[in-house]
């Protein structure tokens, strides 16, 4: 048998490598395509601690050697399947570069008949330390379209009261928590568990801590502006941070009320965002 030369093993601990889902390459990889999974590569290694990344899509496309419509079609694919999330930002008033969001594997959405993507789903387990409220920690639940699902039935499943476990949430002594339990009432997300409750709640504590200065109907109001905006056809805590300033300014100005907001091009390709406001009474 011929001897092996010696060579050295990758080391884990440096910072210049990254890590990817194994239930991404074994299941999800042959159902979102190559140029999903380039993309998907890519975001990995440039996302923060947050498992936010911003790169721009000419730069992923220079990064891989593959053109800029290939990115798109594998961020469309990766978005199909609820992998992961985009959100522009804006600067004075503009659209700028897209940020993208990792989603956690418990909340991928599950390619139809699949039975292997089932099985990674099933034994999806995070760790995320201290649960909130304080609930004990479990796995965290799938969900879809803003309705939760839970295919297993438990003694707690028929004892569990949706209007009291959000109670809870509304009055914890944590303020995020409570701007948490205020989201899930005004977009009547409809948890089946406490697993899945706790889901929640964990995917929402960074925007939830940052508007830690609003009221409840600061909060209220920009929700149902963002409700309004027809281009928006679902929108994160995320998106309600982004836009809640311009609500509150212009509620300070004792002006009309922004009820919604309405897309508009820039002759530069660019896209603003423009206030809809409510018509002043004579």
């Amino acid at each position: 048998m011929p001897q092996l030369k010696l060579f050295k093993v990758r080391d884990l601990r440096k910072k210049e490598q990254f890590i990817i889902d194994d239930a991404y390459l074994n299941s999800w990889a042959r159902h979102c395509g190559t140029p999903a999974t380039l993309v998907y590569l890519s975001l990995c290694r440039h996302a923060d601690k947050e498992q936010k990344a911003f790169p721009s899509q000419r730069f992923i496309a220079d990064e891989l050697g593959i053109n800029v419509r290939t990115v798109k079609r594998g961020l469309k694919a990766l978005q199909k399947y609820n992998i992961v999330q985009a959100e522009q930002e804006r600067e004075k008033g503009k659209f700028t570069n897209y940020i993208y969001y990792l989603v956690d594997k418990s909340q991928w959405n599950k390619p139809p008949g699949d039975k292997k993507c089932l099985r990674s789903h099933q034994g999806t387990k995070t760790d995320s330390g201290p649960p909130p409220y304080g609930l004990s920690p479990t796995k965290d639940a799938h969900y879809k379209d803003a309705h939760l699902k839970d295919n297993s039935m438990s003694q707690e499943a028929t004892d569990w009261n949706l209007e009291k476990e959000i109670q809870k949430v509304l009055e914890d002594k944590r303020r995020h928590i409570q701007i948490i339990g205020v989201w899930i009432e005004e977009i009547r997300l409809r948890p089946e568990n406490t697993e899945q409750i706790q889901s929640i709640i964990r995917r929402n504590l960074r925007p939830a801590r940052l508007l830690n200065g609003y009221t409840n109907e600061d909060i209220h109001e920009t929700i149902e502006a963002l409700k309004n905006t027809e281009y928006l056809r679902k929108f994160t805590l995320e998106t309600v941070l982004k836009y809640i300033d311009e609500v509150v300014a212009q509620k300070k100005k004792e002006g009309p009320k922004i009820i919604r907001f309405e897309e508009v091009r820039q002759k530069d390709g660019s896209v603003a965002m423009r206030p809809i406001y409510t018509e002043k009474l004579e």
